[in-house]
């Protein structure tokens, strides 16, 4: 799930964006609003989460000419931004947020699509409802269970650098700038 770091005090916080859409406004005491659905809003700016089949989600930002919205130190061109990892985000020069895609690894059931996919480490094909983890580095999937520990077999995904201890936490936040 992708998330908006947002600085508290002294601190940043990381807020998930649980729904398919959020609202970005430059007011201190509610600068980010949830919504499920696109809808007439009134905030400078608007994220928005667009499916892609198998593909991981895009995130779109949709800003208000008038609004002032920056990405990157970049005026918004045209009102309309894909975000990518780690892309920061001001709203009227005051209220600054960085945009994650990066999730910690859990355990759920796989659901099967159209096309058999693969475990990354033991190259059996994943069956539906299997508990299994998609690994947040590169997006492949790993059977975790007790009699198919796949995924925490290794201390690194087999197919990247993805540490596979589930107490690792996040890899990147914003204190590190």
């Amino acid at each position: 799930m992708a998330s908006l770091w947002q600085i508290d005090g002294t601190k940043w916080v990381r807020q998930p964006l649980s729904g398919s859409h959020a609202v970005l406004g430059a007011h201190p005491e509610m600068p980010v609003r949830t919504l499920a659905a696109l809808a007439a809003a009134d905030g400078p700016a608007v994220l928005g989460c667009y499916a892609r089949g198998e593909l991981p989600p895009l995130w779109a930002l949709l800003g208000a000419a008038e609004a002032h919205v920056w990405v990157n130190g970049q005026p918004l061109a045209g009102g309309l931004r894909v975000l990518r990892d780690r892309d920061e985000i001001l709203i009227a020069g005051r209220t600054r947020f960085y945009f994650s895609t990066e999730e910690l690894a859990k355990v759920e059931p796989f659901t099967a699509g159209e096309h058999p996919v693969f475990c990354a480490r033991c190259r059996q094909p994943i069956q539906s409802g299997t508990p299994a983890v998609r690994c947040p580095g590169c997006g492949h999937w790993c059977e975790q269970s007790e009699a198919k520990p796949c995924w925490t077999y290794g201390p690194t995904c087999p197919l990247c650098d993805q540490p596979t201890a589930f107490d690792t936490g996040l890899r990147w936040t914003p204190e590190e700038l």
